[in-house]
């Protein structure tokens, strides 16, 4: 029994030991990584022309028309092909397989319509009423 008890203190201290090297070991490659010169092999990108358009999912999700829920859904749909599924069905879990359309509608509808959701939309929109302080910061090096 004691045997088996110094054993298990010694995997401990052997298990912190390697956890204390490889924190260390990342930390000294990270500041190393920051120390090295990037400049060194970046292309001249000064004359590429960039032309951004950003758009914005929150504002095209609040600015549905409820009466008409499905087109709107539907055209969400078609902008956002990639990001309105996995928005729709793994964050919000709104395509519940046993549910109609209707009854995922119906809870979109009460999500756009929440106090506190719509609270908080209403303080990004104070914040971020348009993407031209962003735009100008992205397109700023290009």
């Amino acid at each position: 029994m004691k045997f088996s008890r110094n054993f298990i203190k010694i995997i401990k201290k052997v298990n912190l030991i390697r956890s204390t090297n490889s924190i260390l070991l990342t930390t000294i490659l990270f500041l190393v990584a920051c120390q090295m010169n990037k400049s060194a092999n970046l292309p001249d990108i000064s004359n590429v022309q960039v032309d951004l358009e950003i758009d914005r999912f929150d504002k095209d999700l609040f600015g549905l028309d409820t009466s008409n829920l499905n087109q709107g859904l539907s055209k969400i749909d078609n902008k956002y092909p990639i990001f309105f599924p996995f928005y729709h069905e793994t964050l919000m879990e709104w395509n519940q397989p046993d549910l109609n359309f209707e009854a995922n509608a119906k809870a979109i509808k009460n999500f756009i319509y929440h106090p506190d959701i719509r609270g908080v939309y209403d303080s990004v929109l104070a914040v971020y009423p348009d993407n031209a302080e962003l735009e100008k910061q992205l397109l700023k090096d290009v």
